[in-house]
């Protein structure tokens, strides 16, 4: 196990010239043109901005505008700063809009608040966030880094996302915090070998921070516990321990929190839509749906409407709803109706996918009043991605389905073969990404009907582009040397770093994802091992057996009596007290494989030499003549 040293910036984060900075100003340029060029471009509030607006002490500037101002059509620029009140929706956003507010006291007006500070903030996070995400793609050919960063900057650069910075809704909050939470995780794998237990505290307070943007978020936290899972055998010591159980904790309670604090009211209008607006959308047999869940038939009056239409039969504030409907109806029963159900949840899905393409809303406009634009009017400054997707991408559920089957199938390929353990993490991670996507499809049309579905999806549509922009498995592991400098081969940085500062041949030694293995002549018999891309063949056909057992006899009379050549290595662990099993040896490192390896190899180098030199001397003649 891996001795903790003290932390220190990882070298991955360390500021290079080159790609990253220019990508960096470009993402910074186009941003800032959106966010601060006039006029000023936002997302209008369909009602969700009071839960914020409560807690961190902000009100309209004008009580009395009438509401086809203040919602759908129009963004405000400024609000009045009042004073913090005890609202009970919790989310992270909260602390990001406090921050803004802060900035806006120190440097603008203690008495109204600018929403580019707002802004700003989330586009530093973003930034911070783009930056840890490029220096995962380091180790790949410049051509392509090229190609994803600028893929990078045209993607989450698009209006459709730098709109929302000027909003207080909780989607700019989850889309900065699932780029940080990936890229960590990817420098996490990067950094298998030598992880830092600072590094893991952040990835699990912005893994938090996601789960807890949104109460339809709560599941998310669930997966990233079982990624986490996986990092708990990285380093063994004291302090990895203690950072991993409080995160996981951390995790835990959040996703629970987040959930079962939840305002009343806040359920009772997800429960209506997941009913009306979700289960009896476009139903064939209202009234025998509203049966199946429990519910009074009588209900079905209300179907395909939700908690906001005008003029309902029933409203759904109505007192004779809490025991007639309130009282009876939970998620919990709506999931376990569409589990026995398919086909009504399918239906769902089905115009779930036909909106899905969609990265903002479009009834809700972009500008202030006072821009003197048409009410509802949308920008389309930097929006090709946004309208080319939503426009030319697939929209069905069977595309759909074939995307996740293929990238499940990729990932789990590369995490199943024989990889480092930094290549199986970065897999573990973009299959994370790509559960995080299906859980973002699924959960909206359980939790809240198709209401603002296209909205809703929005964790679903970046999760949808971060898995073909972000770096292979394994890109962070590998590089390719020409001919000449390094012998032409794959090889780790760790591994050629290492070699360098010892002076090794290189015309000698060939390095394979950080492991050196130099040309091993076995003379009895002209058996020859040569090193080859992740194999060892020997040279003469057959003569594996051979070698295998000139192994075993050589470590028994080095005191270590295995019964089998293959059980060689487990009995020189043993004595060395380093774990090694069959199965998985995801913790070992460097060097303790090391470790094992020199014990075997160098006892067989050893008898080797002894061979050859009693060969040499049987076959000098005479005299000592050569």
């Amino acid at each position: 196990m891996t001795t903790p040293t003290r932390y220190k910036l990882p070298r991955i984060f360390r500021p290079k010239p080159g790609i990253d900075r220019l990508a960096l100003l470009a993402a910074a340029a186009v941003i800032g043109l959106l966010l601060l060029a006039p006029p000023l471009i936002g997302v209008a509030n369909n009602g969700d901005f009071e839960r914020i607006m409560g807690t961190v002490g902000l009100a309209y500037p004008d009580s009395g505008e009438p509401a086809e101002n203040r919602y759908f059509h129009y963004i405000y620029g400024k609000f009045q700063i009042k004073s913090l009140g005890l609202g009970g929706y919790v989310s992270s956003e909260i602390p990001i809009v406090l921050a803004a507010i802060g900035l806006n006291r120190l440097f603008y007006s203690s008495d109204l608040f600018d929403i580019r500070f707002l802004g700003a903030v989330y586009a530093a996070m973003f930034l911070g966030a783009f930056y840890i995400v490029l220096s995962c793609l380091r180790p790949l050919p410049r051509a392509v880094r090229v190609v994803l960063a600028a893929l990078f900057v045209a993607v989450f650069c698009d209006i459709g996302y730098v709109a929302y910075y000027h909003s207080l809704y909780g989607e700019p909050t989850a889309f900065v915090f699932l780029l940080l939470t990936a890229g960590l995780a990817l420098t996490l794998a990067h950094r298998a070998e030598r992880p830092s237990a600072a590094l893991l505290a952040v990835f699990f307070a912005c893994a938090a921070a996601l789960t807890a943007a949104k109460v339809q978020y709560a599941p998310v936290g669930l997966l990233l516990m079982m990624l986490a899972w996986r990092f708990r055998r990285l380093r063994s010591d004291s302090r990895w321990r203690r950072t991993w159980l409080w995160g996981i904790g951390l995790l835990a309670l959040t996703a629970i929190g987040i959930y079962v604090t939840a305002p009343k009211e806040f359920k009772a209008i997800n429960h209506y839509q997941s009913v009306f607006n979700g289960v009896l959308f476009r139903s064939p047999d209202p009234a025998g749906d509203l049966s199946r869940l429990g519910l009074d038939p009588s209900l079905a009056v209300l179907a395909g409407t939700n908690f906001f239409t005008a003029n309902p039969p029933i409203a759904p504030t109505d007192p004779r709803l809490k025991p007639l409907f309130y009282d009876k109806i939970s998620h919990s029963r709506i999931a376990a109706y569409y589990a026995l159900h398919p086909s009504r949840l399918f239906d769902n899905v089905r115009y779930a996918a036909d909106n899905a393409m969609m990265i903002r809303p479009y009834y809700l406009g972009n500008y202030e009043r006072s821009a003197s634009f048409a009410p509802g009017a949308l920008s389309m400054k930097f929006g090709w991605w946004s309208e080319w997707k939503k426009s030319r991408l697939p929209r069905s559920p069977a595309a759909f389905a074939v995307f996740f089957c293929g990238c499940m199938a990729v990932l789990a390929y590369y995490r199943h073969r024989s990889q480092p353990i930094r290549v199986q993490l970065a897999a573990e991670v973009l299959l994370t990404v790509v559960w995080i996507a299906a859980c973002a499809f699924l959960t909206p049309l359980i939790g809240d009907g198709v209401s603002d579905i296209s909205k809703h999806l929005f964790l679903f549509n970046v999760c949808l582009i971060c898995w073909p922009s972000a770096p292979p498995p394994g890109s962070s592991t590998l590089r390719f040397s020409p001919p000449g400098r390094y012998g032409g081969v794959w090889h780790s940085a760790a591994g050629r770093g290492r070699c360098a500062k010892e002076g090794h041949n290189f015309a000698h030694i060939r390095l394979l994802s950080g492991y050196a293995t130099s040309t091993i002549r076995h003379f009895q018999g002209g058996a020859t091992y040569m090193s080859r891309r992740r194999s060892n063949r020997p040279l003469v056909p057959n003569a594996g057996a051979a070698l295998d057992q000139f192994k075993a006899d050589v470590m028994r009379r080095e005191g270590y009596p295995a019964a089998r050549p293959e059980e060689v290595k487990y009995e020189v662990a043993k004595s060395l007290g380093i774990p090694l099993n069959s199965r998985y040896n995801g913790q070992l490192n460097t060097e303790d494989a090391g470790r094992i390896g020199g014990q075997i190899g160098g006892s067989m180098v050893r008898e080797m030499v002894r061979l050859a030199q009693q060969k040499l001397a049987g076959s000098r003649p005479p005299g000592g003549a050569r």
